[in-house]
């Protein structure tokens, strides 16, 4: 395991509690073990990618380039379980 080092973060209780709340829905035994994904996690996104993907999704459904609810909730559902 690579050399660690101690980051402390200021929290208000409310803060705290907020961030052990969230980590506990996704599953998370501890808030650190949710922060350190959070931290190693590299599919965020900036705004300007987050605008431009609705962007083309508006362009997409205006031009009728759709697909079916019940096939897109599959390709969703399948999706959500190949990463188990």
């Amino acid at each position: 395991m690579p050399e660690q080092v101690a980051l402390t973060l200021h929290l208000t209780p409310e803060q705290l509690e907020r961030v052990e709340l969230v980590a506990e829905e996704c599953g998370y035994s501890t808030a650190e073990e949710y922060v350190l994904n959070l931290i190693e996690d590299d599919t965020f996104e900036t705004k300007a990618e987050i605008l431009a993907g609705l962007r083309e999704s508006l362009h997409q459904a205006m031009t009728g380039q759709t697909i079916p609810w019940e096939q897109a909730f599959a390709e969703l559902e399948a999706e959500a379980h190949s990463d188990d």
